[in-house]
Formats: structure tokens, sequence, C-alpha cells
């Protein structure tokens, strides 16, 4: 009987291991098997956004079954019940290699569900669902973008307050910019209002960047570009078509800034179109430069340098 018995466990355990193997191998395979697209999604600038403005999305991507050659479509709730608003933009991605698109969108107040959308001949071969919700900027602050070289020079700006009325303050947020952001949509920093540009090589934008600045200006934004220790980086590469303004050379002066007397490296500007917004005639500190809703301001001195981070 213990011989019967014993038989007829190993038996039974024989048969439940091969029915079992092929479900673990299979479990395993399923496991294994990679997604269409891999696919991280990300909103804002440096995670910042302004609500009802622009809002730049980056889809980062990788096709891992074929190429693809299509459009990466982003869906938006729409105004009217069960509708949609999308985005897209057209791409052409190789089987394995990593890719990146960023394209603006714009949304409801109270929305903050999106989904990406990789569409091939009219048919969507894969989605992925994401959310825009932390990063939203506080009302009552500036969204202030920065492009330069020394990112560490002007990271004072990023601590200041003000004061809007006597029970309400507000601040500065400060995000990172770089070409690729700017050039390749203007509605990729819709919802900035201060841009400044300090000791970086301007020579590095081509006519899309200045086509988007100039765009973003009008619409009513607000470009700040140093000058002073670094104007060979900024005013003397600016394309003059955008900007015409330069500068005789740089001296070092005593100035004073708000409260402070301060020694600086100015530029020695001049601007046939430009009004001075600082300093004198004889001796300006800053040009204004007013284009549609917005404005340009040309600074003599480096934003970004001693004793002004300092002070």
């Amino acid at each position: 009987m213990k011989s019967f018995l014993k038989k007829f466990f190993v038996a039974f355990m024989a048969a439940l291991l091969f029915m079992t193997l092929p479900l673990m191998d299979t479990k395993a395979r399923a496991e294994d098997k990679k997604e269409s697209f891999d696919v991280r999604i990300s909103s804002g600038i440096e995670g910042k956004f302004r609500a009802l403005k622009y809002i730049p999305i980056t889809v980062e991507f990788t096709s891992n079954e074929k190429d693809f050659k299509g459009e990466v479509e982003i869906r938006v709730t729409g105004n009217a019940n069960g509708s949609y608003d999308a985005y897209s933009k057209e791409v052409s991605a190789t089987q394995g290699e990593a890719n990146k698109v960023v394209i603006p969108i714009k949304m409801s107040e109270g929305s903050s569900k999106i989904s990406v959308n990789f569409v091939e001949n009219g048919k969507v071969l894969y989605e992925k669902k994401g959310l825009v919700s932390s990063g939203r900027v506080n009302e009552a602050n500036l969204l202030l973008g920065v492009l330069t070289d020394d990112q560490t020079g002007l990271s004072y700006i990023g601590s200041t307050s003000f004061e809007l009325n006597p029970d309400q303050k507000g601040g500065i947020e400060k995000v990172k910019l770089d070409e690729n952001i700017i050039g390749e949509n203007n509605l990729n920093i819709d919802g900035l209002d201060v841009i400044i540009i300090n000791n970086y090589n301007m020579a590095n934008l081509k006519d899309e960047h200045y086509t988007t600045l100039n765009s973003w200006v009008n619409r009513g934004g607000l470009l700040i570009i140093g000058a002073g220790a670094n104007e060979g980086k900024t005013i003397n590469n600016i394309n003059k078509d955008f900007l015409n303004i330069k500068s005789s050379g740089v001296k070092e002066e005593n100035i004073k800034v708000v409260d402070d007397s301060l020694n600086l490296i100015t530029s020695s500007l001049s601007a046939n179109e430009g009004k001075v917004k600082a300093g004198s005639k004889e001796n300006p500190l800053a040009y204004s430069f007013s284009r549609g809703k917005g404005e340009i301001i040309v600074s003599a001195f480096d934003l970004g340098i001693e004793p002004l981070i300092s002070s």
C-alpha cells in the first residue's frame, strides 16, 4: 500500500509540474516582454508652469518593436462633453533609439489629465496616460527663465520677493532655459513672465530662436539682457536685425544701484531706437525697447557678478 501511495504521489507531482511549467514559462515570457514603447512624460519647464497658458509637455520615448514614423499626439479634455483637444508633432524614430519631443498644450481650469498617443497611418499604436498637476506657479509670483552659462551667478534672483499690496507678497520662481526649449516652438515659453539672458554666448542663437523671443515679447513678455564684463558674449553677438544696440567698450565705475553704491564694469551702450531706462543720456545704465505689449531691457552691467550678487 505504501509503495502504491508513493508511486501515486510521485506521478501526481510529476503531472502537476508538467502542467505548471508551461504556465510558469508563459508567465515569465509575459513579464519579460517589453511594451511596444517606453515612455516618460514631464510637464512645464523644470516642472513649473502657469495655469491657462501653454504648457510644454516633454515626451521621452523609445520604440521597442520597430522603426516608428508618425505622430506623437497629446490629448486633453475639451470644452464640450466627451470631446478632446489634440496637439501633435510628426516624428521619425529608429527602433531602440532614445527620442524626445516637446509639445506645448493648453488646458482648461481644473483639468489635469492627458494622454500621449503614438499614431501611425491614423491608428493609435500605443497610449500612455499622465497628469499635469504639481508645479503650478502661484498667481502672485513671477515665472522667470534664465539663459546663461553661469547659473550660480544668478541664483540670488530666485530668493527675491516683493510686495504687491499691504496684504499680499509675491516672489520669483526661477527656471533654467536652453536653446532647445526656446527654438522648437514659441509657445513653449508662453507661461514665462520674464526671461534673462546674461553671460551667455548669443552666437548660439539662430533665426528660429529670435523669432520665438520676438513673438513672446510682443505678447507681453519682458526680456532682460546683461552686458558689462561679458558683453562680448551677449550684445556683441546679438542679431542686429533683432536688436540694434552696440557698445564702444567697457569701463569700471562706481554707480548707485537702488540704495547701494557699487563698483561695476559697465558697457558704453548706444542705441538709436531705444530709450534710456536708467542712468543718464550721457551715461546710460539701461536701455528700453518697446515691442508690442512687451519690452526688452539691456543692462550696461553683467547681472551675475560681484559685487552685485552679494549686495
